[in-house]
């Protein structure tokens, strides 16, 4: 929950827990039925999660819930401005 919570995606997931039971049913419903920067944020979440559930297999190091989240809010948001700035770059070089 912590993690959820740390990248501002408590109350999102929340809301499809009360409507599906799978991890499959809500991955599909968020995907689909989110906007893209909610999606992709929850995305990015889900990866960070695995890596952390990986490190802790492979390397038994493993990081807290809330700074996972935090990670995903961040990776989230570079990757955005990276995106919002190639687009803006591209609309120039198109005028």
């Amino acid at each position: 929950t912590l993690a959820w919570q740390a990248a501002g995606l408590e109350q999102v997931v929340s809301r499809w827990l009360l409507q599906f039971h799978t991890a499959k049913e809500i991955i599909q419903a968020i995907c689909t039925g989110e906007d893209t920067a909610i999606a992709g944020r929850f995305a990015v979440m889900l990866w960070v999660l695995w890596s952390n559930r990986n490190n802790q297999v492979w390397n038994d190091s493993k990081e807290d819930g809330r700074s996972l989240g935090f990670k995903a809010w961040n990776l989230w948001n570079e990757w955005y401005m990276v995106q919002q700035h190639q687009h803006n770059n591209s609309a120039i070089v198109q005028q």
